[in-house]
């Protein structure tokens, strides 16, 4: 009787290929841990727009008190308040509602202290609202700051991660 050749695969065909496909599949781990880190710095973005938005939209309301919003000169942070929450039918001066502004819009969880929505800083990663206004044009300059999980220069490709500060500005007319 004569034996037939069975064809098959030899071990080490089978690990060139195994060897192959593992590093394929890490590749694509990698391009997809860069695409989620690049839409959370998008969605960064987003709510950074937003919070320039909601400011000018409070600082036209109450432009009166212009002076009372630059950050620089009265040295806002977030766990420096402890105004008046001026909701509804509290009184509140202008002085009051810049500062209450101020935190609102730029104060992560001040929403839920303040018992009002979210706001965009509750989404962003170490967000910093900068207001520089100028009196005598009645205009300002709002710039939104916060901490990038990828470099603005990162091509989204390769080891290294650097990640950043990354701002957005805006300058306005009231």
């Amino acid at each position: 009787m004569q034996m037939s050749r069975l064809r098959a695969f030899s071990m080490i065909e089978v690990l060139v290929t195994l060897a192959i496909s593992i590093i394929g599949l890490l590749g694509i781990s990698m391009m997809q841990l860069n695409i989620n880190k690049a839409t959370i710095d998008s969605g960064a973005r987003s709510h950074a727009i937003w919070m320039i938005d909601e400011i000018t939209n409070k600082m036209y309301a109450n432009w009166d008190n212009l002076e009372h919003y630059d950050t620089s000169k009265n040295g806002f942070t977030c766990n420096s308040y402890g105004g008046k929450l001026c909701l509804d039918s509290t009184p509140c001066t202008g002085k009051e509602m810049a500062a209450y502004d101020l935190w609102t819009s730029s104060c992560p969880a001040a929403s839920k202290e303040a018992n009002v929505n979210k706001n965009a800083a509750d989404f962003i990663p170490e967000p910093k609202l900068t207001i520089k206004p100028v009196l005598s044009t009645r205009s300002a300059k709002i710039t939104v700051q916060w901490t990038s999980r990828v470099s603005s220069d990162s091509d989204l490709g390769g080891g290294k991660d650097p990640g950043g500060t990354v701002s957005i500005s805006r300058d306005i007319q009231l």
